[in-house]
């Protein structure tokens, strides 16, 4: 049974969710009701058995997403559904970012959308359930410090091999921020690993992500006998590039060996942990010359290949290749960026903004920005 709290401000709403399906029946329970996120707060800080809160986004005396911040600094995991109003999308990207499961919108909270939700978070607990009492994937305690050891302090290959845990192989993947420019923040860390797992579940059960330095891994355990194993890699890797980029404006870069059984992990290892992130030099000199030059609107994709002396056909893919986007769409990530920054920043009008990063209207501008951000430059601005 998954132990579920719910706290929302108009009593209606909290009726409304109470009754809207038959918990119990579809394995919840639940557990407290509150009408203000402060008495939401204390019952999960004192109530260790909350698997689940249902929290709405705004509520008095404390609001659903200072909840989940305050929440988080306690150790106990606790899985997290959001409500909210169609005008709180920038709120629930930020509680994205915080951790938080899923959202459901107040308009759509009906049994046929809330139940789809609920089950997929319940598959999450019970997961983390299994693998708080049996490992995960099968790893010995003293596998997994190998693991860690050998990305945080410089171990060597032999410290991780071999690994073959009940008839499973593993694979690790190389993941990577994708920088658009200089003192750009990273997404927080526990938020991006979290989501990063939960995608990796739905291709391979059992995966789970150890963190290095400036980046992290993703280790995929595969049955040995598995012939699509670089297939599903693939598939992973078009999943979570998709829903960080939705959930946390950030761009990702995977890498793993294409060649290679599973099996061969120190050897993937030691490759993948020596891999530049940009191997060609073209590649380095076009995005540097991007970060500096991003504010013409008059450069184009013939400056790169003169700044390379590269082909348009030749360096156009292996821009794609060793960045995962095409040099346009890396163009727009890196101006959007500073149009996000600007707009953080200061109250500077939408049509500046758009002349600042670069684009010769503003309604492409505008257009750009929604198709990244899921909003108006405007309504973004007006959230502050």
């Amino acid at each position: 049974m998954i132990n579920v709290v719910i706290a929302d401000d108009e009593p209606l709403a909290l009726i409304e969710l109470r009754s809207l399906i038959p918990w119990e029946e579809n394995g919840f329970r639940i557990i407290g009701e509150f009408r203000n996120g402060k008495s939401a707060l204390d019952f999960l800080t004192e109530h260790e058995e909350a698997d689940l809160a249902i929290l709405d986004i705004n509520m008095p005396a404390m609001s659903g997403l200072k909840v989940i911040e305050e929440r988080n600094r306690i150790d106990r995991p606790v899985e997290y559904l959001v409500v909210s109003a169609y005008s709180d999308y920038p709120l629930v990207r930020k509680a994205f970012k915080m951790g938080i499961s899923d959202y459901i919108i107040k308009e759509e909270l009906e049994p046929e959308n809330l139940l789809p939700v609920l089950q997929k978070i319940a598959a999450r607990i019970e997961r983390r359930r299994i693998n708080s009492t049996a490992g995960r994937t099968g790893l010995q305690k003293e596998e997994r410090e190998a693991l860690i050891r050998f990305l945080t302090a410089g171990g060597s290959v032999p410290d991780i091999a071999p690994l073959n845990c009940s008839g499973k192989a593993f694979r690790p993947v190389k993941i990577e921020q994708l920088t658009c420019r200089e003192g750009e923040s990273s997404a927080d860390g526990k938020a991006l690993l979290s989501l990063i797992e939960e995608a990796a579940e739905k291709v391979c059960p059992g995966a789970f992500c150890l963190e290095d330095e400036k980046c992290c891994y993703l280790i995929l355990p595969f049955d040995n006998d598995d012939k699509n194993a670089a297939e599903k890699c693939r598939r992973f890797s078009g999943e979570i590039k998709q829903r960080v980029k939705l959930y946390f404006n950030k761009l990702l870069i995977l890498s793993w060996e294409e060649s290679g059984a599973p099996e061969e992990l120190p050897s993937c290892f030691g490759k993948l942990k020596l891999l530049r992130r940009f191997r060609s030099r073209g590649i380095r000199l076009s995005m540097e010359y991007i970060q500096e030059h991003y504010s013409e609107s008059e450069l184009s994709f013939e400056d790169l290949c003169s700044l390379t002396g590269s082909s348009r056909s030749y360096l156009s893919s292996l821009f794609k290749q060793e960045t995962g986007v095409g040099y346009k769409d890396y163009l727009n990530e890196v101006r959007i960026s500073h149009a996000l920054s600007l707009l953080d920043k200061s109250d500077i009008k939408v049509q500046e903004v758009s002349d600042h990063v670069g684009f010769s209207n503003v309604e492409h501008f505008s257009r750009t920005f929604k198709s990244r951000t899921g909003i108006s430059p405007s309504q973004y601005s007006r959230r502050k």
